[in-house]
């Protein structure tokens, strides 16, 4: 089987395996808020290509969710808006018996907006019109804008002007 060109010429399974068990929890997190998060660690790398890391793995990821038999994907930002249900939503995926109180009581100190004091950082600088943060958002926006937007849900060139992602 051909793989796709992103991956080299290894290539996952051609099928499901039908008895697996195996139960796969993919998250995700918006593109933007997750390079900026990462920048506070991996120093030498810039927005732009840790966006483009990002790409990477949330493409490899949607490529082999095809390959196995129990996924499910959740948008951090979704969990963290409502955790209890989200986390219930994890524990019946996984089987597990979900007591809506023991939910609640597990995500009571997640943040309902994880990516507020990223996106603020973020926006600040290009919505004040800097240069160097406008030039570096144009970038990322003309660069990977389409493709984040369009098979990742996430937005991009307006993220700095809308409530969400």
């Amino acid at each position: 089987c051909a793989a796709a060109p992103e991956f080299g010429a290894a290539a996952p399974p051609p099928f499901k395996p039908p008895t697996s068990r195996a139960r796969f929890v993919f998250v995700t997190r918006h593109p933007l808020a997750n390079a900026i998060s990462h920048s506070k660690v991996l120093r030498d790398s810039t927005l732009p290509e840790l966006v483009a890391h990002w790409i990477a793995v949330a493409t490899y990821m949607r490529v082999n969710e095809n390959y196995l038999a129990h996924v499910l994907s959740i948008k951090f930002e979704d969990f963290c808006a409502a955790p209890a249900d989200g986390l219930a939503a994890v524990w019946a995926f996984l089987g597990v018996d979900a007591d809506a109180s023991l939910a609640a009581a597990a995500t009571v100190s997640i943040r309902r907006d994880p990516n507020a004091l990223h996106k603020a950082a973020y926006c600040g600088p290009v919505t004040a019109g800097h240069a160097g943060a406008v030039r570096e958002h144009a970038v990322i926006s003309d660069t990977f804008g389409a493709k984040i937007e369009a098979e990742h849900n996430y937005t991009i060139g307006t993220w700095c002007e809308v409530d969400g992602y």
